[in-house]
């Protein structure tokens, strides 16, 4: 029987399950998704060479398709979904970005971020996330 991979265990994780139930409540809000990427931010200040080269690149995408959502009028005034803006499917997958992101930034996650190595799982992350949040991108 085979092992499952890296990421198949950061997703089934209960770090993750976490992150998923934090974002359902997270989404809602504009001032708590702001809130949400100021904290990559900071995390990306203090972890510089983690966010250099590819890793920097999946995290700008991420970061830059939550920050349209909130930004582009993905949300109504009140702060809820606009039906009309974002598919099931495309509110389905942005919750699970956010999730990563929210992951991203617990340091009691799958590997804490203190450990040697700590970052690994996050950077798997990162890269799965890139590839939900790159689908939500308008074709070109």
């Amino acid at each position: 029987m085979t092992q499952p991979s890296a990421q198949a265990r950061i997703l089934t994780s209960a770090a993750f399950r976490r992150a998923r139930l934090r974002a359902a409540s997270l989404i809602a809000s504009r001032t708590e998704l702001h809130r949400l990427l100021a904290s990559v931010e900071s995390k990306r200040e203090s972890n510089p060479r983690l966010y250099e080269g590819a890793q920097g690149l999946d995290l700008d995408i991420i970061c830059s398709v939550v920050d349209a959502y909130v930004d582009e009028g993905m949300l109504t005034v009140d702060g809820h979904d606009d039906p009309h803006t974002t598919s099931i499917t495309g509110k389905a997958r942005l919750r699970l970005v956010v999730a990563a992101l929210v992951y991203l930034v617990d340091v009691e996650d799958v590997i804490p971020d203190s450990r040697p190595n700590g970052l690994t799982d996050d950077v798997v992350l990162l890269r799965w996330a890139s590839r939900m949040a790159r689908a939500e991108l308008p074709a070109v």
